[in-house]
């Protein structure tokens, strides 16, 4: 307000008159003022200083999402569900398998009982493990993939690993070796059923993967020529 006088010139009667006006201005004016722009500058000091911790906390959070890989984030399958006295087979039931690519799931059946129930990793792209009807081929306790593996060195030390043996090539000094395929019961020529790594979700190139222990179990009580249906 005494501010606002001394933009008048000097000896204004205007000057004069608005000094004693302020002058009579009671003092809780002045009170009420300087109360208004405290709480103004505390408001304003609250919103800012809340926003920044927000902020704050957002780029934290998504700092430790970052650190997870997509894959541990997947909820991993389970380990089956077997049925030990239903395997005993004491009658000699026909063995037959079943396999569900949409519920990522194999079923070993004593007649039309159900022996193993254990969770897969098909095909990771449609068509990749067949739909139909086939019968169990052979049986390998420890077969080794004649496509997938690595290029190792003398020392058997891996020198490119993950490649195909049909479009990679060799580098100098190496040779290819197969990846393990344990308990390996082929369907046909391309695809079989073994031990693998299980991810949630369809990840192999073909083949039926199940967890080693399941992979044993269906090994063990699946006789050559038992028939298979793998439905969609």
């Amino acid at each position: 307000m005494e501010n606002a006088t001394r933009s008048l010139p000097q000896g204004s009667p205007l000057r004069g008159c608005l000094r004693q006006s302020i002058r009579r201005l009671p003092r809780r004016t002045y009170v009420f003022s300087f109360l208004s722009s405290t709480l103004a500058c505390c408001f304003a000091f609250y919103f800012f200083a809340s926003v920044e911790p927000l902020h704050c906390a957002e780029k934290s959070k998504s700092k430790v999402l970052s650190l997870f890989r997509s894959s541990d984030l997947i909820q991993t399958q389970d380990q089956g569900k077997v049925f030990p006295k239903i395997l005993a087979n004491p009658n000699h039931e026909p063995i037959s398998i079943r396999v569900s690519l949409s519920q990522q799931k194999a079923f070993l059946y004593v007649g039309n009982q159900l022996g193993i129930e254990s969770p897969i990793s098909s095909g990771k792209r449609p068509g990749w493990t067949p739909v139909g009807s086939f019968t169990i081929l052979a049986k390998e306790p420890n077969h080794a993939s004649t496509i997938y593996g690595n290029f190792v060195d003398s020392g058997g030390r891996i020198v490119r690993e993950g490649i195909c043996s049909r479009t990679d090539s060799a580098p100098s000094g190496t040779h290819y070796e197969g990846a393990p395929m344990l308990h390996f019961m082929p369907i046909n020529n391309k695809v079989g059923f073994h031990a693998g790594y299980l991810p949630g979700y369809p990840a192999s190139h073909g083949c039926i993967r199940m967890p080693a222990s399941m992979a044993k179990l269906f090994y063990e009580n699946t006789p050559l020529k038992t028939p298979v249906v793998i439905t969609p």
